[in-house]
């Protein structure tokens, strides 16, 4: 039998703008999988858009992003460019990213406030941003890293940003896997805590798709098909799902 160890980086949940969307990351011995829900129902900067669909993973070089909250995934991406510019070894990029990213957020929100303090004061006070999953290999093991940000001051202060980190770096053997998710999750965490054979019977695939179709059925005003499912190894990727279709 196979044990799942769930993330308790809870962080990433904290918000509706944050639980917008629906993430889950499966960590192996030997590779990963990132299945996303596709609907998007707010803006860059948290705004409501009704509805609209759309992919939520990109890969930059051999880094895997994908972002829950009101950040643009093109910034993500080119922001792991940038730190891939810098270094070829996931764990450096990963620590480099955190370092831009939070500068980059701090500009943006910094922009925003002086444009609209009325809008900012309102919808940004201690407010968590965004929480960003990158994937990747490092020697042949696979690693996860897990950021979340906030804005910690006051709506009259120039903006500062606080970040945490959650990193899924250490070998596991055949019998576990790391499951690491953002956004709505809460319906996927009640299944599995109160069943711990749940993933017995079924492959990884179809437990990754039936988890975040639950959430779909149950938050369908901020998570929605299609489902998209990658499957990420130490030498390329394939798509398990795609209806959309998504390209990377």
């Amino acid at each position: 039998m196979r044990l799942f160890l769930i993330s308790t980086f809870i962080v990433c949940l904290s918000n509706l703008i944050v639980a917008q969307t629906c993430i889950l990351v499966v960590r192996t011995q030997s590779d990963i999988l990132i299945g996303t829900d596709s609907k998007a129902a707010f803006d860059s900067a948290g705004r409501s858009i009704g509805s609209k669909t759309v992919c939520k993973i990109r890969k930059v070089k051999n880094i895997y992003a994908t972002v829950a909250g009101p950040a643009i995934l093109d910034q993500i991406a080119a922001v792991v460019k940038f730190c891939s510019q810098k270094h070829s070894n996931f764990e450096q990029i990963a620590a480099l990213f955190d370092t831009v990213e939070t500068l980059k957020l701090q500009e943006s929100f910094e922009i925003i406030r002086r444009k609209d303090s009325v809008v900012y004061r309102k919808e940004y006070k201690h407010f968590q941003l965004t929480c960003v999953t990158l994937c990747g290999f490092d020697h042949n093991i696979p690693k996860v890293y897990q950021y979340s940000f906030w804005i910690m001051s006051a709506p009259n202060e120039q903006v500062r940003i606080k970040d945490a980190i959650a990193k899924f770096t250490k070998p596991l053997n055949n019998t576990l896997m790391d499951i690491v998710r953002s956004g709505h999750f809460n319906y996927i965490d009640s299944v599995l805590k109160n069943d711990r054979n749940y993933w017995s019977g079924k492959t990884d695939v179809q437990n990754v798709e039936n988890l975040i179709n639950l959430e779909c059925e149950k938050e369908p005003q901020t998570v929605g098909k299609p489902i998209e499912v990658l499957h990420i190894y130490k030498d390329g990727y394939k798509w398990e799902l795609n209806p959309m279709p998504c390209t990377l």
